[in-house]
């Protein structure tokens, strides 16, 4: 068979297409997974580096597409100068990408206000197997302002379920609660052992069975039963 100008230009161009396509699509997990593996080494929710992500992706879509242009180029025996102009344009889109995640990478503070990570157990016997059917909130008091504490997970672990999530404290109140409510129903409050100038944490304290106070207004008390909180105070924003 005779391999005809047309019939050759076709096959490299499908082959350049080709290495393009799959090396934009490595590339954009490869720089996915990176930012996923930072989150992980530097102990970061990955949706804190969200903007990191975002470009950690597009740099990775963009490098593995230039790799895999090079290579085809090399592959279908391309012009020196070419396959040069396509490495230098490689690098250079590399370091940029490079420098555009680590400029949107979110640098831990050394001071500032508290965001404080909790563990929450709740007593045998008490549903919360989701947020979709259960009515769960959390809820932090300061000068008798409050707002809810993000849930990140509930979980089932052993016979009693975990909630577990974030919060941030008020940088003003040394003497600050919380509140857990169940189902609209049940409600009971304590007070938060952290003040706003605590220091940061690697891991979590210890479980600390929550000693209910009296409530700032009346409402009926959860079900009896051991509830237990631990916290780790994780980053300053």
């Amino acid at each position: 068979m005779t391999i005809t100008p047309g019939l050759l230009f076709l096959t490299r161009l499908i082959l350049f297409v080709g290495a393009v396509a799959a090396g934009a699509w490595l590339g954009q997990g490869a720089g996915e997974l990176l930012v996923y593996g930072i989150a992980w080494l530097t102990d970061r929710d990955i949706a804190e580096l969200k903007d990191m992500l975002i470009w950690g992706m597009i740099t990775g879509l963009a490098v593995g597409a230039l790799t895999g242009a090079w290579s085809a180029l090399r592959l279908i025996g391309a012009g020196k100068l070419v396959q040069r102009g396509a490495l230098v344009l490689l690098a250079v889109t590399a370091c940029g990408g490079g420098a555009l995640m680590i400029a949107f990478f979110d640098w831990p503070k050394s001071s500032g206000t508290p965001v404080v990570r909790y563990q929450l157990r709740l007593p045998p016997g008490i549903t919360a197997s989701d947020q979709s059917n259960v009515d769960l909130d959390l809820t932090l008091w300061a000068n008798r302002s409050g707002h809810g504490c993000y849930i990140d997970s509930i979980r089932l672990v052993g016979d009693r379920y975990e909630i577990a999530g974030n919060f941030v404290l008020h940088k003003t109140d040394p003497h600050q609660t919380m509140s857990l409510r169940l189902n609209n129903a049940t409600e009971s409050y304590w007070h938060l052992p952290i003040k706003p100038d605590a220091p940061l944490e690697k891991e979590f304290g210890p479980w600390q069975r929550i000693e209910f106070i009296a409530p700032p207004r009346p409402v009926s008390p959860l079900p009896p039963g051991d509830y237990e909180i631990r916290y780790r105070v994780r980053k300053y924003m």
